[in-house]
């Protein structure tokens, strides 16, 4: 079973994933490739609309080449 990860109103993660995302130089599109997730997917997580799961979580922070506790500080 997978954990649904859940964070407190202030967390940005979606604001650090946007971050990364934008220092690597990836589109949504090329950052939903290189994690295997969908688009739709990673435009949620960036808006704050959904929050990973920490399987997720994973993918993301190995396609962008930073730790997790990067994203979700």
């Amino acid at each position: 079973m997978v954990e649904r990860l859940h964070f407190s109103m202030g967390n940005n993660i979606g604001a650090n994933i946007r971050k990364y995302r934008k220092l690597k130089g990836y589109t949504i599109k090329e950052l939903a490739e290189k994690s295997g997730l969908s688009y739709v997917t990673i435009v949620k997580y960036e808006h704050g609309e959904r929050n990973p799961k920490r399987y997720s979580l994973y993918k993301i922070s190995k396609a962008l080449g930073v730790c997790i506790s990067e994203i979700v500080k």
